[in-house]
């Protein structure tokens, strides 16, 4: 795998050009993030990863995310798409520079097991994903703080945009995957099952939805109801029949007993959930003999 190419936005582009006709030849010269978007150096056009950084209009603040680009690729189609979220006092290194999932993708699809799915991961902060207000940081360090801010729509529209003008990932729900570990799984599956209409696939890996450690003083402060916002409660009365569930957690993990009540609600619900645990606590000896079972439930080839 080649080292990552490093690309950054201007905080506030001038420029309205067709940077990449095969990618913009549809949509016109406007203002905001979308011209700031395309005013971005050409992406990477062949396999490899990714990091770019960009200036969030929502946030109103630099964010980032990684890219991998799969073996074969090249920018001349639409890609499968799996965006991953990471945990608490986190960024969008984890999957890539601590986890090394691009090593594991890189031989699934070699080996023929693993259709070549383009991987984004955004920085998401300590937000959970949630909308939570006027952007502040709660805190006396990044790493540590709870962050305030339209974190929801702010993958909806901003990230999920940049994957798909830049890198060419589809915009077709029964392409696209979302998927998040410990803080990142709550937050996948509370933006997934908000908008079951989006994605075909969904994961929580040793999702953070109960316990000592999760903030629901954040997470639920007025005016947000918590059937609105916590995966448990979303499970109970949204229309999830056309997304599958994957849901792990080692058996020593303190949030062991929120996947396993979340796996309960949606296989009575009748909705098509997986459900794995095994020994193992909160951390990378637990998560990574899993990595490959976690790509072959997103985008294992179906034979």
């Amino acid at each position: 795998m080649t080292q990552p190419n490093h690309v950054q936005i201007p905080i506030r582009a001038l420029l309205c050009a067709c940077v990449w006709p095969f990618l913009f030849s549809l949509v016109s010269c406007d203002s905001g993030f979308k011209q700031a978007a395309r005013a971005l150096p050409p992406p990477r056009s062949e396999p490899g990863l990714e990091r770019l950084e960009f200036q969030s209009e929502i946030l109103g603040k630099t964010m980032a995310l990684y890219a991998y680009l799969p073996p074969g690729y090249s920018p001349g189609r639409d890609w499968p798409v799996l965006y991953l979220l990471h945990g608490f006092g986190n960024d969008e290194i984890e999957w890539f520079e601590y986890h090394k999932l691009h090593e594991v993708a890189d031989g699934m699809i070699r080996a023929g097991v693993m259709e070549p799915t383009v991987i984004i991961a955004p920085r998401m902060d300590n937000s959970w994903g949630i909308d939570s207000g006027k952007p502040a940081m709660n805190g006396s360090t990044p790493r540590r703080a709870l962050f305030n801010g339209q974190y929801e729509t702010y993958f909806l529209e901003e990230v999920m945009y940049l994957a798909e003008a830049r890198y060419r990932a589809s915009k077709n729900p029964s392409a696209r995957s979302l998927g998040g570990i410990s803080m990142g799984g709550y937050a996948a599956l509370h933006i997934a099952f908000r908008h079951p209409d989006l994605f075909a696939r969904v994961g929580g890996h040793s999702p953070a939805l109960g316990g000592p450690n999760v903030p629901d003083f954040f997470l639920y402060a007025k005016p947000r109801k918590r059937a609105d916002v916590d995966p448990i409660e979303l499970a109970r009365r949204k229309n999830l029949r056309d997304v599958r569930v994957f849901l792990d957690c080692g058996t020593n993990d303190s949030l062991f007993p929120g996947s396993e009540e979340l796996a309960g609600v949606l296989s009575e619900r009748n909705v098509d959930v997986t459900f794995h645990s095994a020994p193992g606590a909160h951390s990378a000896s637990y998560w990574h003999p899993n990595l490959a079972r976690y790509l072959r439930f997103y985008a294992g080839k179906r034979l």
